[in-house]
């Protein structure tokens, strides 16, 4: 199964979402990882930036395509995991990056996001985790998403300027068709050259 969502999603630039979702439910209690190896390559925002992490700070921030030495030891992996949760508009995902021989993963801690070194677990236990987001289409926008939080639903990664740091941040999810759509919740995922 692994093996061929890995040739049919990797055909294209990003990945077959509406097959992902199709090959991620299962009977399992909590999380299991699905598919032998993760999706490598870039998160980038709506403003064409990429997404990198400063391990200093516990921070993740973006920066523009220029800036290629960080860019070039930088690569973003995203880990899909089984789960009976799993409904049709959800697909559960952990982000995690290598920098150099050093690996990160996103969390969630009081409703912030934090970068960690160490390695994704294979198995998470519980229905909810600060290590699990939701991958969604982006206002029906194929090649886009958004990502929201399991632990804390409603909360979506963006970005903020901050400290003069264009910041990832947690951000509350609105829906109300009276308001205009959040652009700072759309990312997209672009694989590496050598997954195509």
């Amino acid at each position: 199964m692994g093996q061929d969502f890995v040739t049919m999603s990797r055909r294209n630039t990003c990945p077959d979402y509406s097959l992902m979702k199709k090959m991620c439910y299962d009977k399992v209690d909590g999380f299991k990882t699905s598919f032998d190896s993760p999706l490598a390559g870039q998160l980038k925002n709506q403003c064409g930036l990429f997404l990198t992490v400063n391990p200093v700070k516990r921070i993740a921030i973006f920066t523009p395509e220029s800036d290629t030495e960080i860019l070039k030891k930088t690569t973003f992996y995203l880990q899909l995991y089984r789960s009976s949760a799993n409904i049709v508009s959800q697909l559960p995902v952990a982000i995690s990056c290598k920098v150099g021989k050093k690996e990160y993963f996103l969390k969630v801690e009081k409703k912030e996001v934090v970068v960690v070194e160490g390695s994704l677990p294979k198995e998470i236990m519980g229905q909810t985790s600060e290590l699990i987001f939701y991958m969604h289409e982006f206002h029906y926008e194929h090649k886009n998403h958004r990502f929201e939080s399991s632990l804390n639903q409603g909360l979506c990664l963006a970005w903020s300027q901050e400290n003069g740091e264009k910041k990832l941040i947690l951000k509350q999810l609105k829906l109300s068709k009276d308001e205009a759509i959040d652009e700072t919740t759309k990312f997209i995922f672009l694989e590496n050259d050598g997954n195509s």
